[in-house]
This record gives structure tokens, C-alpha cells and sequence, in this order.
């Protein structure tokens, strides 16, 4: 941290302790270079590295020589050994500068498929978009939930919604978003789910949503 501050001109973007909440950060600024200090077993970041290094150049800062070496191979980016010299620093930030006036920063390729969640500290929860059937406020948090099982976020409804794929996901409620592959059936203004729950379709979202599910209508004529 010492070293970006007292280096033009670089500085500092952000920084956090939970990698989970990094990695959406990292994807949304996609700053040009990004430190991980490996403090904590490396196997379980890994599809979280994968996902910063489709947005940033990301530098590994280790004491583990074998692990930093076998991480810089997988993702060609570059390491720093512990205890760090302002020297060594330099001569990595100085290389990393150079590929991105050469090629830029990566492209953003953020993974279609998935999200992660921070269930308690220390462990993340991968969920698929596809196993969702709904997302609902439930007061300062919103409930996950699932076929099987359902998770908690600290999240608002808000914030939920721009993270999801907007083909999929359509907010029918003020409190409910809905999962359209999940739908089982529409009965008047209760959309019923494979799980047999049905949420309510709100007034102010009745009409968008029913025009959203008119563009993929069969209709079926009689005598045909």
C-alpha cells in the first residue's frame, strides 16, 4: 500500500478484504492493475481470479514461492515474493504497465452462468442463475431463493436486479423478481413456480410483464 502511494501515478482505487465483494468491484472499474495478497488457501479463489484477470492485470503477492510460481503459470500475469522491496515492485508494476500501453486493459467476459455469495465469513457460495426461482426484499436484506434451499444477501432488490440477466430475470413486484425460465404457469396474477409457490404480479408490473410473455405466446386456434 505504501509502495502505490509514493508511486506517480499510481493510486490507490480501492481495496477490500472480502474477495467476493472485490470481484464485482473489480468488474465494474476494471482498474488497470490489481494486487491479491494470498492469505488464505488458494483453490477456492480460483474461478474468482479468473473472473478479475478477464478485468484487470492482477499481481500476486505471496510468501508461498511454489504457490505464487504455479499461479503466474495459469494465469500469465506476474507475482511479488513477501517481505516486498520497493525495487521489486517497480520492476512489476513497470512490466505490467508496458503490456497494457501495448494491448490495453483484458476484456470484460464476466461469467454468464453464475454469481458468488459470501455465506459467513471465509466462505463463498456459488449459485447458477439458472437454479433461482425468485428474488425477494426481506427488509434490509433479500431472500435467494432456490429450488432446493434458499440464501440471504445483504443486498436491496435494486442492486440485485442490475447483477442479473435481464433476459432472464423480470421484476414483477415490488418485492418479488422473477426467474422466467422458472415459470411453470400464469393464472390470472399469480405466477406459479415449479416449487408450487405463487407470487403475486403487482399492478405497476402487470402490463410490462404480460407484454414480455405475449412476444413468446403460441396462440392456438380452434378448428386448426
Amino acid at each position: 500500500m505504501r509502495f502505490i502511494q509514493k508511486t506517480a501515478p499510481l493510486y490507490i482505487a480501492g481495496q477490500s478484504g472480502d474477495i467476493a465483494a472485490a470481484t464485482r468491484e473489480i468488474a465494474g472499474m476494471r482498474p488497470d492493475i490489481t494486487f491479491f495478497d494470498m492469505d488464505a488457501d488458494v483453490p477456492q479463489w480460483m474461478e474468482l481470479m479468473d473472473i478479475i484477470c478477464r478485468n484487470s492485470y492482477l499481481i500476486f503477492i505471496s510468501d508461498r514461492g511454489e504457490t505464487a510460481l504455479s499461479l503466474y503459470k495459469k494465469f500469465t500475469t506476474d507475482f511479488m515474493m513477501a517481505p516486498l522491496t520497493y525495487l521489486n515492485f517497480i520492476r512489476v508494476v513497470t512490466k505490467s504497465q508496458l503490456i497494457i500501453s501495448h494491448h490495453g486493459t483484458p476484456e470484460a467476459a464476466p461469467d454468464p452462468y453464475s454469481f458468488y455469495i459470501t455465506e459467513e465469513k471465509g466462505r463463498l457460495v456459488r449459485i447458477l442463475y439458472d437454479d433461482i426461482l425468485y428474488v425477494q426484499a426481506a427488509h434490509n436484506y433479500i431472500r435467494i431463493q432456490l429450488e432446493r434451499g434458499q440464501y440471504l444477501v445483504y443486498l436491496s432488490l435494486k442492486e440485485m436486479e442490475k447483477e442479473l440477466p435481464p433476459r432472464q430475470f423480470v421484476r414483477v413486484h415490488k418485492s418479488f423478481i422473477v426467474n422466467i425460465q422458472q415459470i411453470k404457469s400464469i393464472e390470472w396474477n399469480k405466477i406459479i413456480l415449479p416449487n408450487d409457490e405463487a407470487v403475486t404480479i403487482g399492478d405497476t408490473y402487470k402490463q410490462p410483464f404480460m407484454e414480455l410473455i405475449a412476444q413468446r405466446l403460441i396462440s392456438i386456434k380452434k378448428g386448426e
